[in-house]
């Protein structure tokens, strides 16, 4: 063989392998680093010469080493580096490392950390698109509450508002077509859900009237940072519902349709006791058509889209969708809890990932886990859904203003829908304390006291009496609070009539013997 091909290994079955590497530079004539002893910090901390220096004090001339020993020379030195390690890491004990199970609980630990700066970094990025924190907050979720902190009837409870829009990437895809108010008593643990008709024509503030979906596009197709809106379309609808509907919203969450179906998908699916069977040819995909039955049905992110879009071939229109967008909210729910999912990383991750930015919140971290801990001492059968429609004993008549198809209410005005709304909405401490009132007209007016005990009524109290005062020359209103036992009761009626409680001797003596909790006397001021 010709030296040309002495450098070359022979070919193995007509495959010939790879040349040897030639030496590169100056390596291929080493020279002495120096005739002194050996500098450890200079090497680097080389432990192999450091042990070599121990041996030698001098230093003629590094060893060339073979591939095969430089291999075993660096499994030497990491070993070392490795059990240093273990002795300076004093707070993990040392029998960990010298345990035969040490190498799967360093993985378990990495694997821990690791996941957990996963999640962080996740969750970092995500809540910056997620939530928008810009309110007050229910006083209701927070521990310890002082009466001080309650601003008005309601405030018992944790009102959210849900919105669902199409998003981006759909025709209209800032209209609202899905609004439900859910209302939470965290104390009774019951919730309370309205879905709120789409076509409802009402007064969007600072605007003009339309119907209720129209004032999130408007909102987000304006800046309101003067007007006090900041939060754009949510913050619009939030005091449009806020004014018509006359309840407090505390918080809301905006879901487009990828973002719902996606989450859906991220829980595995939800199983749905379908009452009406829902056929649908407008809404199909990978060639199947939106066709559900009657009984247990199981729906993935798509279907379970489509069957909560799904309206034109329902014999309730509108109507129908928001019953089951509503079954969905709760079947949805259900599915979360029984997932654990706040007790689980991976969840979460699923969650972040299938969300991305398509939800809006100004609920709070601490605020979601307070929640979470509420729904999951919820029973289905503490949840009420309701939704405003055009039935016979609907609050809404059809209407064509303009020459489109809108639902106004059926008395004129929306008191009626007000009263219906706060009576299935009663604020918590109200009902908890359950405090008996009695209303007396200390004018000449008739009729007034009944007027304003149906109104309290309506808020929740227990008016137990109405009448009359023999005097009737009452101006302002009087508030007597008689036992002192209901605290809650005394500060929402303080602020509800804009006095405080009496002194009991300038109560009339014809009241004095009654076993009444309080007793309000209307006068002609209002």
């Amino acid at each position: 063989m010709t030296n040309k091909d002495s450098s070359k290994r022979p070919s193995i079955d007509g495959i010939s392998t790879r040349p040897r590497r030639g030496t590169v530079g100056d390596f291929k004539n080493p020279r002495p680093l120096s005739t002194n002893p050996i500098n450890p910090i200079e090497l680097g901390g080389s432990n192999y010469h450091r042990d070599k220096l121990e041996q030698k004090n001098t230093y003629n001339e590094p060893k060339k080493l073979s591939r095969h020993e430089l291999r075993k020379d660096k499994r030497q030195r990491r070993r070392k580096k490795d059990s240093s390690t273990a002795r300076r890491v004093k707070f993990i004990p040392n029998f960990i490392f010298n345990h035969p199970i040490r190498n799967s609980f360093v993985v378990v630990l990495v694997l821990f950390l690791s996941l957990g700066g996963f999640l962080g970094f996740k969750f970092y990025f995500a809540q910056r698109n997620i939530f928008d924190r810009s309110g007050d907050g229910a006083p209701a979720l927070r521990s310890n509450l002082d009466p001080s902190e309650l601003n008005g009837e309601g405030d018992g409870r944790v009102n959210v508002m849900l919105i669902g829009i199409g998003g981006d990437n759909h025709p209209g895809g800032q209209l609202a077509d899905t609004i439900i108010i859910a209302s939470i008593d965290p104390f009774a643990k019951e919730v309370a859900m309205l879905s709120v008709p789409r076509d409802l024509y009402l007064n969007v503030p600072g605007f003009w009237s339309t119907r209720v979906n129209a004032a999130h596009a408007i909102g987000e197709e304006q800046s309101f940072e003067e007007a006090g809106y900041p939060d754009g379309g949510v913050g619009l609808l939030q005091k449009t519902l806020e004014d018509t509907l006359d309840i407090p919203i505390h918080y809301y969450v905006r879901v487009d349709f990828n973002a719902f179906e996606h989450a859906v998908n991220a829980v595995g699916g939800v199983v749905l006791d379908v009452e009406k069977p829902v056929y649908d040819p407008t809404f199909a995909w990978e060639w199947q058509v939106l066709d559900v039955d009657v009984g247990e049905q199981y729906f993935d992110g798509k279907r379970a889209l489509f069957y909560a879009r799904s309206r034109l071939t329902s014999p309730g229109g509108d109507f129908d969708r928001s019953d089951r967008q509503r079954d969905l909210i709760v079947a949805l729910k259900e599915k979360v809890l029984s997932l654990g999912t706040y007790a689980n990383p991976l969840k979460i991750a699923d969650l972040i990932d299938a969300v991305g930015n398509g939800v809006k919140t100004n609920l709070s971290i601490s605020e979601i886990l307070r929640l979470y801990e509420i729904a999951g001492e919820i029973q289905n059968d503490k949840v009420v859904s309701v939704g405003l429609s055009n039935g016979e004993d609907g609050f809404l008549s059809s209407s064509n203003i303009g020459g489109a198809s809108v639902l106004v209410p059926a008395g004129g005005n929306f008191v009626e829908i007000q009263e219906f709304v706060r009576s299935i909405f009663i604020d918590g401490f109200i009902k908890d304390e359950a405090a008996a009132v009695e209303v007396y007209n200390g004018t000449n007016v008739s009729g007034v006291a009944t007027e304003y005990a149906s109104l309290l009524s309506s808020y929740g109290y227990q008016v137990v009496k109405i009448g009359d005062t023999t005097s009737k020359d009452y101006t302002d209103w009087k508030l007597f609070d008689l036992t002192g036992d209901n605290r809650y009761t005394r500060q929402y009626l303080e602020q509800r009539l804009g006095v405080i409680v009496g002194p009991r001797s300038e109560l009339p003596v014809e009241m004095r013997e009654t076993q009444s909790d309080f007793i309000i006397i209307v006068g002609s001021n209002e």
